[in-house]
């Protein structure tokens, strides 16, 4: 379950009393999340999400406001994503036991698992990532990278200095490739901010489309950074194999609205590899630091080392064929 922090009736009904919602009906924690405490909060009204952000970078009092900005600045440009719900005072976030905490409306849809992703999943996403994209560049705010290489090397730095033998090999590995990015020429690439988590599991697909949540990694960020994130997840299988279909399923949907440029073409396989070596190193600190609680304790490294060195074997775009 993705509670971290346990909360109770009374203390989820003083949050919503604050928003001046009605008596609660039921509360039940929400299984999806790995960074943050979920609950889905059902009044005599209608039925919330209620987020308790846990201690991160992520969540200091710096990012949640341009997070929920960017929310509904995609949302007044026609983004299918929930934006957050506001007190009669007109904040978007309280807080409960010392952290953030937001509600947000319960959105239809079903996320999917990796053994039910099918070709139009792919398409539809690719193509509301483009249009996201497309949404942002007028955006006027901004919060930086907190997976930054800088920052994976700081991870890296840790994940050294715990690594037994079962784990030593996948942290040379990253260190390598971690050194081999920082030391690439930089490009000119298209960016502005991004969801930078565009997974198969933080979509919503009805019958209609899809619609877009769990925005705690937004940032300012290239474009191809964030598409190289999503075809890691939509790419690839559970034990991190190429799916060569989903990938260009998603690819040719993104490019239907938005097409690539030379840079990014040229850097295609680089932000493959930083978009992979991210979640390997994020997923190896989590191994070797695990979480008392939460979903993130059974998220293993090694399908997005897989992942990683699949890229490393490749130089260019053409070679994803």
């Amino acid at each position: 379950m993705a509670v971290f922090t346990p909360l109770t009736e009374k203390d989820i009904q003083a949050v919503t009393d604050e928003y001046g919602l009605g008596p609660l009906e039921s509360v039940r924690p929400i299984a999806e999340g790995t960074e943050n405490t979920l609950y889905r909060v059902d009044t005599t009204e209608k039925t919330f999400v209620l987020t308790l952000y846990e201690t991160s970078a992520r969540a200091q009092a710096d990012h949640l406001p341009v997070m929920m900005a960017f929310q509904s600045h995609l949302k007044a440009q026609g983004i299918p994503c929930p934006t957050p719900l506001e007190t009669p005072g007109g904040d978007t976030y309280t807080t409960c036991k010392n952290k953030p905490v937001a509600l947000w409306p319960f959105l239809q849809g079903t996320t999917l698992e990796e053994k039910n992703i099918r070709d139009p999943h792919c398409h539809i996403a690719g193509v509301l990532m483009a249009q996201c994209h497309l949404a942002a560049t007028d955006f006027p705010l901004s919060t930086s990278n907190s997976l930054s290489l800088k920052n994976l090397k700081q991870l890296h730095k840790s994940c050294e200095k715990k690594a037994s033998d079962a784990h030593l090999s996948l942290t040379h590995t990253l260190g390598q490739q971690l050194n081999y990015l920082s030391d690439r020429p930089p490009y000119d690439l298209p960016q502005a901010m991004i969801h930078a988590d565009y997974c198969y599991d933080n979509l919503l697909f009805t019958s209609e489309g899809a619609a877009l949540i769990d925005f705690g990694f937004c940032c300012e960020e290239r474009f191809l950074y964030d598409l190289a994130l999503a075809l890691n997840s939509f790419g690839f299988d559970e034990a991190g194999l190429f799916r060569p279909t989903r990938f260009h399923r998603f690819l040719s949907g993104y490019e239907s609205v938005r097409p690539l440029t030379l840079n990014e073409r040229k850097c295609f396989n680089e932000e493959m590899r930083r978009s992979a070596a991210r979640i390997c190193a994020t997923r190896l600190y989590d191994a070797l630091h695990p979480p008392k609680t939460g979903e993130k304790a059974n998220r293993k490294p090694d399908p997005w080392f897989a992942r990683l060195d699949f890229h490393i074997r490749r130089h260019e775009l053409a070679d994803y064929s």
